[in-house]
């Protein structure tokens, strides 16, 4: 029953395929291992990058800010904020550190943006700041 030539002969033929396939890969990878010799390589993965945003809270009428810094990543920050709200400004100071601006006629109200850091690598990381903006005291005079 299982002895017909034609079932025989694809076996031998199967066989046949699988040990020049295995030489063929075992001579390729001795060779490779004569002519360039082992090649290890190490990829090193950064710590992800952990922002530092301060919350900010100011009185209608009197500017403030806050400085943002980051670690970990791959040094060499750039930062961005997704300034949402009149009279929040951003300036960049140098490649660790960014420091934000809130304007004295920024309007009362608690807001939250979006701190961005991106390090050499490319690789960024986000966080929240807060930024509470009360109203002015009233006087009486």
């Amino acid at each position: 029953m299982f002895d017909s030539p034609g079932l025989i002969n694809l076996r031998s033929i199967f066989a046949d395929r699988i040990a020049r396939t295995l030489v063929t890969v075992f001579a390729a990878t001795l060779l490779q291992g004569i002519f360039t010799g082992p090649e290890i390589v190490y990829a090193e993965e950064s710590p992800a990058i952990e922002i530092s945003a301060p919350a900010i809270t100011t009185t209608f009428g009197t500017a403030a800010s806050a400085v943002v810094s980051a670690t970990g990543g791959t040094p060499g920050y750039t930062f961005g904020i997704s300034a949402g709200i009149p009279g929040v400004t951003y300036s960049y100071i140098d490649s660790v550190t960014a420091q934000i601006n809130v304007a004295e006629g920024a309007p009362p109200g608690i807001y939250r943006e979006t701190i961005t850091a991106t390090d050499i690598a490319n690789k960024s990381s986000f966080a929240a700041l807060n930024i509470t903006i009360l109203k002015a005291p009233r006087t009486i005079t």
